[in-house]
Parts: C-alpha cells; structure tokens; sequence
C-alpha cells in the first residue's frame, strides 16, 4: 500500500486474480488486463495456472 491500495490478488479454483486499483489511470500497451477495461476504479489481471505471466508487463503497470 502506497498513498492508497495498489494491488489486491484473490485465489481462485483454477486461477489468480491481481486487481490493479486505479486502473482506469494504468496504461495497458501488452493487453495484459483480462477483465474491468472499462472499470474505472480497479482492472484485473487472471493468471491462470500453467501460463506464464508478462511479468515485464504487470511490473510496468
């Protein structure tokens, strides 16, 4: 937490979710967002299990 939330994960059945608070303000240019494009308040990233995560991306983000 810096200045507010940042981040939050949540685990899953079958994946992990990472909402990205502000995210309407976080450029996405790799298309990494699964969920919440639109959402102004918070996006998400799923990762699911056996994928590899752009961690260059998310880092970036």
């Amino acid at each position: 937490m810096l200045q507010g939330h940042i981040c939050a994960l949540l685990a899953a059945k079958d994946h992990v979710n990472v909402f990205l608070y502000d995210g309407a303000i976080v450029p996405d240019p790799e298309g990494i967002v699964t969920a919440g494009h639109e959402n102004k308040t918070a996006r998400t990233v799923a990762v699911r299990k056996g994928e590899t995560i752009n961690s260059p991306a998310l880092t970036a983000m």
